[in-house]
């Protein structure tokens, strides 16, 4: 079976809405296992902050973390997650990032970028 355009067009849409209306925190951890779908938290978070900034088209939506000179220090940073809740295990993602250790003379600035593509499976 064909879906039409306009449908799939409408369910990429219905899916960046509902992520722009859910990701609300994104946190950082120690962790460096593999991540895995049903992965439900961080393997070590260590911090958890409201996004920075969000951003939305028809397919795409976009987070961001920031951590300035004062957040985190001393703590290796080799995940990241977003997440729907300051505190509890609702975690929408999670990916694994090159570790670096966070130090008051460094800031941290992470993107998430989710793509949202529906296809035809005919």
């Amino acid at each position: 079976m064909t879906i039409q355009t306009a449908i799939l067009t409408d369910i990429e849409t219905s899916a960046v809405t509902t992520l722009s209306n859910n990701v609300s925190y994104i946190g950082v951890g120690t962790g460096t296992s593999t991540a895995v779908v049903t992965d439900t938290q961080l393997d070590g978070e260590t911090y958890r902050e409201a996004i920075f900034t969000s951003a939305s088209t028809a397919n795409i939506f976009t987070t961001a973390l920031y951590l300035d000179v004062t957040e985190n220090n001393g703590n290796s940073i080799g995940e990241i997650g977003a997440f729907t809740s300051s505190s509890g295990v609702i975690m929408v993602s999670r990916n694994l990032t090159t570790v670096s250790t966070k130090t008051t003379s460094k800031e941290f600035y992470y993107d998430i970028k989710y793509t949202i593509n529906a296809t035809n499976n005919n």
